[in-house]
């Protein structure tokens, strides 16, 4: 009988167990500088990077190496190849050592993962650039190695940002909202074109839009648990989320 093929969620998760067990805060399907990393470590100081798939290849070094500019220590994640092929691991070794990447291993089986390769320590990383693309929701959002889509982005942490602050300040304008958040956008003139287009359009979860003396103002909406933060137009509709405006 075949076994069943190992996938990179699979593989995913017991790289994240690996590093959630020495003390790292794991953050999964991190996007950043136009990537995006299946997973970022975090301790103290320390920041480190992991790029998971089901099969070593020059894809997933490429995607690895890109890494170490912003991270500690990188590493590929793959699972244990049987004995009968390892004989590549002096090549993969050199490979991995001019790139300056480690090797993590994943025994399908059980579930144990060895450091084949230790990673390098990377100490002109800019790994305060990476911090900055972090957010707590990346630690249990998503699963590292998914490609569903389901991530958190920076667009999503920014209309999340949006909402927690109508909330807390029903009636508030566009102004307050720019100064009360932080958001993605290079200019805070862009952030307003956008954040305007997406709440009255009623695709931002928990906001409307309404047209009062001259100027927008922003209300909280009751909604649903488990609704997602940016609805699509059919769950817009659904929810009565866009609400008819009339400008006087």
């Amino acid at each position: 009988m075949k076994s069943k093929p190992v996938s990179e969620v699979e593989i995913g998760a017991a790289a994240t167990r690996y590093f959630d067990e020495r003390g790292f805060a794991t953050y999964k399907e991190v996007e950043a500088f136009g990537y995006r990393a299946d997973l970022v470590m975090v301790q103290e100081r320390l920041v480190f990077a992991a790029e998971c798939k089901v099969s070593l290849s020059l894809e997933l070094l490429a995607q690895a190496e890109q890494w170490t500019k912003y991270a500690h220590r990188v590493w590929a994640v793959v699972p244990r190849p049987k004995r009968g092929g390892r004989r590549a691991i002096h090549l993969v070794r050199v490979l991995l050592s001019a790139i300056g990447v480690g090797l993590l291993e994943v025994d399908v089986r059980t579930g144990q993962v060895y450091e084949t390769i230790p990673a390098p320590l990377n100490r002109r990383a800019r790994v305060d650039l990476l911090r900055g693309r972090l957010h707590e929701q990346q630690r249990t959002w998503a699963d590292a190695g998914s490609k569903s889509g389901g991530q958190f982005t920076p667009f999503k942490a920014t209309c999340l940002a949006v909402a927690e602050f109508v909330a807390a300040n029903p009636g508030c304008g566009m102004k307050a909202v720019l100064e009360g958040i932080k958001h993605h956008y290079r200019t805070d003139s862009t952030a307003g074109q956008c954040i305007l287009f997406w709440i009255t359009s009623g695709r931002i979860r928990g906001v409307r839009g309404e047209w009062k003396r001259g100027a927008w103002r922003f209300l909280p909406v009751a909604v649903e648990p488990g609704t997602p933060i940016i609805l699509s137009r059919q769950q817009a509709r659904a929810t009565k989320a866009v609400q008819p405006v009339t400008v006087r």
